[in-house]
């Protein structure tokens, strides 16, 4: 055993700990810099936007075609996608490779996670910014992305590439993760902009006023535990 993998395995799970950065960065927000509305969904949004990246990186990588099996059925006859399905473009000095056969279930997968990163704009980031157009961003959300994107990237380079996550991964194994994400962002950005706005009517108070703590704490709490659900289904599988 050589002294990485030594060290390796005294290091925690790599996707759990990515799974509680990205959820605590918005606790140590609330908790630190009394955090708001208008912070906590440009960081989920950014959030969203760095997990879609790493995600579309790894399914461009797929090690595993959509279809494994080595014999098809095709109007009656069998014939052999072997050749077929290991054709691509490999990357010097390693093993890894695009699939020819990943990129069709890259240009049906795209769209759909740039909905979700539009709808989440339109229908969650957009109202909220728009409420407060005098707003400062806080700098603990650039922060936290940036510590995002450090992790997120641990997790691709150790789990993804190194150990050779890639062989058994197919393009919408690869996104499905992020996809999924995207709902359960979208979901909490709306828990917070329908309670704030509930809170506000009628009221001499905007949305940035009344999503305060409790409010706050109740959303991140509903994605962390949406999150480890997802995490642990999908390590069971």
């Amino acid at each position: 055993m050589s002294d990485f993998d030594t060290v390796e395995q005294l290091l925690p799970n790599i996707t759990l700990t990515a799974v509680i950065v990205a959820n605590g960065v918005p606790v140590v927000g609330l908790l630190a810099f009394d955090m708001s509305g208008l912070g906590l969904v440009v960081f989920y949004w950014l959030e969203f936007t760095i997990l879609s990246l790493w995600a579309l990186l790894r399914g461009l990588f797929a090690g595993m075609p959509p279809e494994p099996d080595d014999e098809q059925p095709a109007f009656g006859t069998t014939y052999r996608l072997t050749d077929w399905g290991k054709a691509g473009i490999s990357i010097p000095g390693t093993d890894v490779k695009i699939l020819y056969r990943t990129l069709p279930g890259l240009v049906f997968l795209i769209p759909l996670l740039g909905a979700l990163w539009v709808g989440f704009g339109g229908f969650v980031a957009g109202p909220v910014i728009t409420a407060n157009p005098e707003a400062e961003l806080p700098a603990w959300v650039i922060v936290g992305a940036a510590t995002v994107v450090i992790t997120e990237g641990w997790r691709t380079g150790i789990e993804y590439f190194y150990r050779g996550g890639y062989r058994q991964a197919t393009v919408w194994k690869a996104l499905r993760g992020v996809l999924l994400e995207g709902f359960v962002l979208i979901v909490a950005g709306l828990l917070v902009l329908t309670f704030t706005n509930e809170l506000a009517d009628g009221r001499t108070i905007n949305i940035e006023t009344a999503a305060r703590r409790p409010l706050i704490l109740a959303a991140i709490t509903i994605k962390f535990s949406i999150d480890l659900a997802r995490y642990y289904l999908e390590r069971h599988d």
